[in-house]
């Protein structure tokens, strides 16, 4: 039997030396340093053994199982080391350096045991037919604390991983069964043999035992790429994809954000980590996004800041049997996007040069506008630029352009802004003025006509004077349609240009 175990001893140490090995040159491998330390702790513990199955006298047993207590105590702390590594959860590493002094203490306290016996009160061999003589360490209370606060740390692994689990898709979470598995099999493999086993006499070597879960972890690590397949790829994409991401529990409570999303919501909502709290009591200046975290399927809304368009899109979260626990809130800046759309819809609705409505803008602007139901409450201003032929044929087209810039500038000032200006064509406008009945109307058209008389400038060396005719209409006593108004002011504006020109004409039916 002692053959039998030191040559399981031996044949462990070998393969965990080649696993070793095998993550130093693979140790680009996310999570292979991590793995490879815990594995060299194990092999510190397998060798400590080999060398007390055949030390002679008890005082070299003793001193080959001080050097097996390095592993001992190393391993359970390796394995929250490891398991925080595969979860990355870096922020937490500072942790097992704390968690590491129990550990560290513990090591200590057993090479010093002589001068104190804080940690053993004695020790005996006992002789087995199976077995040969065997070490029995008797723990004093100090040393069992410490040696279940080492079984605990155990435990905290496979908690970080079981909690990790629940974060990920049903596709990955066999991966991360697997190193819980192996862990919770180390565990358990030294707890029966310390609670039970030796009680009765039966001294397996743990590190023997602890082998095959090694093996199976180099497996998924290695052969599966267990890191490299999701965990690492999801926290990455969490953190560098210009998305705002918020995560938030069934509560409405902020309980993950990337760090785009943290920068969105200082910026442009001025709410500073919200990590914690719940949304709906940090975000009050917009109650329509706090409404989102009641709904129960997929919603998308737009938020305008100033001149910052926020998109958001909401999923809920459910688990098994559509249990709604939470849901994600996606916020993405559109802003670039917004004004893409915008230039967009200025190229088709609006005269490249005046940058008034052309006429497809006019027509979607006049059928909004006719859809509120005002269009029997408005007159309509038709003008032209007397002679405009001859100021291009006299001065160019560049100077005629210059003309219909100016005049363009001298409506703008003087209409309002619900006021609806188009150039209809050439040299042609139209400005529809609601809630403007044809007499006022007639004074505002008076306005432009003498604002235009008075005005020159100069282009190109050539100070250039011009002047507009004006047909106003309204839809008079008889309600008609806009067409009707818009032939009435065609006719009015036909009698000024029939006229001398230079002046405002309003439509009459006595005139026709």
């Amino acid at each position: 039997m002692q053959f039998l175990q030191s040559f399981s001893l031996v044949i462990s140490s070998l393969v965990l030396l080649y696993i070793v090995y095998y993550s130093f040159i693979n140790r680009k491998t996310p999570g292979a340093v991590a793995f490879a330390i815990l594995t060299i702790a194990t092999i510190i513990w397998t060798t400590g053994s080999f060398f007390e199955l055949y030390a002679v006298s008890l005082q070299s047993k003793i001193i080959w199982r001080n050097i097996e207590q390095i592993g001992v105590f190393g391993v359970p702390i390796c394995m929250v080391y490891f398991a925080l590594v595969y979860t990355q959860q870096q922020e937490h590493m500072k942790l097992v350096a704390v968690a590491a002094i129990p550990s560290a203490l513990s090591v200590i306290l057993i090479f010093t045991n002589e001068l104190h016996h804080l940690m053993r009160s004695g020790y005996t061999l006992e002789n087995t037919t199976a077995y040969g003589e065997s070490l029995v360490v008797h723990s004093s209370l100090v040393g069992s604390v410490l040696v279940a606060y080492n079984y605990s740390l155990a435990l905290v692994a496979i908690i970080i991983l079981l909690n990790y689990v629940r974060k990920l898709s049903p596709a990955y979470r066999k991966q991360v069964y697997i190193l819980t598995f192996c862990f919770l099999y180390a565990f358990s493999v030294a707890f029966i043999q310390k609670v039970f086993l030796e009680s009765i006499g039966i001294y397996l070597q743990i590190s023997v035992l602890n082998t095959p879960g090694a093996i199976v972890m180099a497996l998924s690590l290695f052969k599966h790429r267990t890191f490299s397949l999701f965990p690492i790829a999801r926290d990455k994409v969490f953190e560098v994809i210009n998305q705002g991401i918020i995560v938030l529990d069934e509560n409405g409570i902020v309980i993950d954000a990337n760090s785009y999303a943290l920068r969105m919501m200082d910026v442009y909502f001025h709410i500073q980590n919200p990590l914690g709290s719940p949304l709906d009591k940090i975000n009050l200046h917009y109650p329509q996004l706090n409404q989102l975290i009641t709904h129960t399927k997929e919603e998308q809304m737009e938020l305008r800041l100033n001149d910052t368009y926020i998109s958001l899109t909401f999923y809920p979260l459910s688990s098994g049997k559509e249990k709604y626990i939470g849901s994600m809130i996606i916020f993405n800046n559109v802003t670039m996007q917004k004004l893409y759309e915008h230039n967009l819809k200025n190229e088709a609705e609006k005269d490249f040069l005046t940058q008034l409505l052309n006429k497809s803008g006019f027509h979607k602007a006049l059928q909004k506008y006719i859809s509120n139901g005002n269009l029997q409450d408005c007159s309509v201003l038709m003008m032209d630029i007397d002679n405009f032929k001859k100021i291009n044929d006299t001065f160019g087209h560049a100077s005629g352009d210059a003309v219909l810039c100016n005049f363009t500038d001298v409506i703008n000032r003087i209409i309002r802004s619900e006021d609806i200006a188009c150039r209809f064509g050439g040299d042609e406008f139209i400005i529809v003025i609601p809630h403007v009945a044809k007499e006022t109307a007639c004074h505002i058209a008076e306005r432009i006509r003498k604002a235009v008389e008075d005005n020159h400038f100069v282009f190109n060396n050539q100070n250039m004077r011009y002047t507009v005719s004006m047909g106003v209409a309204d839809h008079g006593a008889i309600p008609c349609s806009f067409d009707k108004i818009l032939e009435k002011a065609d006719n009015a504006l036909y009698q000024a240009k029939s006229k001398s020109k230079n002046c405002s004409v309003v439509f009459s039916e006595q005139n026709m």
